[in-house]
């Protein structure tokens, strides 16, 4: 481990960040030590504007990636480096202000219904079932499920909170026949050797989720640029829809600020149409 990497990581668990944080931070700020050759701490404010207006003129990245190199970057030199948020006022980052993709009832049955690994379509199905990220459903083990309440339990979310999220009746009976074919107690999505089909203590992994879902896209005929992320989006704004308070839509997704789920109510006309019936109701003595 490289030099700048040990400053990182120990200034980053020290503030409580989650291992996922850590190393997106570490490897951006690794980039820019290939870029230039040379030891973080060796460079200036300069050397680092440079290369931003490299990213921007050469590399033409995009608002979200400038956006996130920018906070991994700034937090290395600010917290390890001992440089000043003032330093880094060189650029403006925006937030970039795009809509999530949203899949319907029926488009996101379609694709479930097309992945043939019965272990990866369950744990989808999951997924859309209570609005968990990729990495929050390979890492749920048979604990963390509430039998009698019906309740999910997710532990060390993003921001390393935990949530607590409700279990549709027909998803707990088929994690629980699901669970009867492997039985493993660490894990509830368990890698199975192709051979013999014996169970391990590895998790399903991300890529093969990832790979497993836009197969099944293809297959379903769904024209959308959709992924397993996509099956929370289109979560979050199915319970708007049917008209679930969206404080509760944001505790189930586990968001810090009502401004992240506020954006749902972009996805869906249902709370316009009802507006437009409210307001034809209070107006119509007029």
């Amino acid at each position: 481990m490289l030099q700048f990497e040990h400053e990182l990581q120990a200034e980053a668990q020290l503030r409580s960040l989650s291992e996922v944080t850590i190393n997106t931070y570490k490897y951006r700020v690794k980039d820019l030590y290939l870029y230039y050759n040379r030891e973080p701490a060796e460079l200036s404010i300069h050397d680092i504007r440079e290369y931003f207006l490299h990213l921007i003129n050469v590399k033409k990245l995009g608002a979200e990636s400038l956006r996130n190199r920018y906070y991994s970057i700034r937090f290395y030199f600010v917290y390890c480096r001992s440089f000043s948020k003032d330093d880094f006022k060189f650029m403006k980052v925006k937030r970039p202000e795009k809509l999530p993709i949203i899949l319907t009832k029926k488009e996101v049955r379609k694709i479930l219904s097309n992945i043939r690994v019965f272990d990866y379509r369950v744990c989808l199905e999951l997924m859309y079932a209570c609005g968990l990220r990729i990495g929050e459903a390979i890492k749920i083990t048979p604990a963390d499920i509430d039998g009698e309440r019906k309740i999910l339990h997710i532990k060390n979310g993003k921001g390393n909170k935990d949530r607590a999220v409700p279990i549709p009746d027909n998803i707990y009976e088929k994690l629980r026949k699901y669970w009867l074919t492997h039985k493993n107690m660490d894990i509830l999505f368990p890698v199975r050797f192709s051979s013999n089909r014996e169970i391990t203590n590895i998790s399903i992994k991300k890529r093969v989720l990832q790979v497993a879902f836009k197969k099944a896209l293809e297959e379903s005929g769904v024209i959308r640029k959709a992924t397993p992320h996509t099956l929370r989006h289109s979560y979050a704004t199915h319970l708007l829809e049917a008209g679930v308070n969206i404080r509760v839509i944001q505790k189930y997704l586990g968001h810090r600020s009502l401004r992240a789920t506020i954006v749902y109510i972009h996805l869906t006309n249902t709370t316009e149409i009802r507006c437009v019936e409210l307001l034809n109701k209070l107006m119509s003595g007029l």
